[in-house]
């Protein structure tokens, strides 16, 4: 057991290692014994020398748990990302970024911070930049934040604006995985873009949640006949849809609709709104199951900011 510990450990320990250092000087002689007359005699081959060429890649993260939350008019909360050099030996890596065409509204005056004090949190020390020089396994977080514009289109509940980075080695970075860069590398040494070429690619996404519509937040459960809750054949998903309204925003005649999912059976009076049982045909209450075109529709009527209104309802995995 311990020689098996001691085996994985050295595995782990491979998993994360940057390799020989570029510019390291490998050389190899051989030996050769012999006899000649009963004597013995010993010969050395010529020096093979080969020196480490530099292999060149970084890694991109995002260091944002999900979207990040903005309003509208101010300056953002920043986008946090962290570049790594993968290779062996010290570069230099150029930062782009640029926002992305789908995008559902505009930012303005983007600009780019490199954590100057390396605590990975947007602070006043950090500087404006687009180049971040990095020893081999090294790595640097940046931040990007911009203007929001007055109105941010609408377009739907909740908006995005998503922004597209891009790093790249400026000793070599030419995408082609194998490129070899002659004597580019440091100490003269070649230098070769690895897997990913020398480059690589990240997004991060600002989220805007409009003032003008109404939210619905959605969760689903499910247990299923074993007792779990794994989402097997015969399992039961129980859908919850909590519908609310900004402050101070009322909203009236709200209709609820939900197609039930493909693959599921709309579960017989399961249909409630804040707890309360609605029947499934049409008839005094305010929802029903539509069967003919398996629908669920629920005339919840207004929905104050201060009243959350709560739609549940159940399928059954086929």
């Amino acid at each position: 057991m311990r020689k098996l510990f001691i085996l994985f450990l050295l595995i782990g320990v491979g998993l994360y290692a940057k390799g020989t250092s570029a510019g390291t000087v490998i050389n190899n002689i051989a030996t050769l014994d012999f006899m000649i007359d009963d004597t013995n005699e010993q010969i050395q081959s010529n020096v093979a020398s080969d020196t480490v060429a530099q292999l060149i890649d970084l890694h991109l993260d995002s260091l944002d748990a999900g979207d990040v939350k903005i309003e509208k008019g101010i300056q953002t909360q920043p986008l946090s990302f962290q570049v790594t050099n993968t290779g062996n030996g010290a570069d230099i890596f150029e930062i782009s970024y640029f926002l992305e065409n789908n995008s559902d509204f505009q930012v303005r005056d983007l600009i780019l911070y490199i954590d100057s004090n390396n605590n990975k949190v947007y602070d006043n020390e950090d500087r404006t930049a687009d180049v971040i020089e990095l020893n081999a396994d090294e790595n640097r977080s940046f931040f990007i934040i911009a203007q929001t514009p007055d109105e941010p289109k609408i377009s739907k509940q909740q908006n995005h604006c998503v922004i597209n980075v891009k790093g790249r080695s400026k000793i070599g970075g030419s995408g082609n995985r194998g490129k070899v860069h002659k004597a580019k590398g440091i100490k003269g040494v070649d230098a070769v873009d690895g897997e990913n070429g020398g480059v690589g690619e990240i997004k991060g996404s600002w989220l805007y949640t409009s003032s003008k519509l109404l939210f619905i937040k959605q969760k689903s459960s499910v247990i299923n006949q074993f007792g779990n809750s794994e989402p097997v054949s015969g399992a039961i998903i129980t859908y919850n849809m909590d519908i609310s309204t900004p402050q101070k925003v009322t909203a009236k005649n709200v209709i609820f609709k939900n197609q039930i999912p493909k693959n599921t059976v709309y579960q017989k009076n399961s249909l409630k709104i804040n707890n309360r049982v609605l029947t499934d045909i049409k008839d005094g209450d305010i929802g029903y199951y539509d069967s003919k075109n398996n629908l669920i529709k629920v005339d919840i009527g207004c929905v104050l900011a201060t009243n959350t209104q709560q739609v549940q309802f159940k399928v059954k995995i086929k």
